[in-house]
């Protein structure tokens, strides 16, 4: 299961520096050549504060964004 602690490492640093991603998808995963799972694609990254007050767009791929 080390992709799911790659993930939950990267996750929580994320968290940390108030990074919201914002299109977390299979497609964002990569696996580096050693072996370490990483976040990729923040084109639609955003602070906390703006992610909260921006409500009225969603941003994201459909098929994988919360309905």
């Amino acid at each position: 299961m080390k992709i799911v602690s790659d993930l939950c490492e990267g996750m929580k640093y994320l968290a940390k520096m108030e990074i919201v991603h914002r299109d977390i998808k299979p497609a964002n995963i990569l696996c580096s050549n050693d072996g370490t799972w990483k976040i990729a694609d923040f084109g639609f990254a955003t602070d906390y504060d703006t992610a909260v007050k921006d409500t009225k767009v969603s941003v994201g791929t459909p098929i994988y964004m919360a309905p």
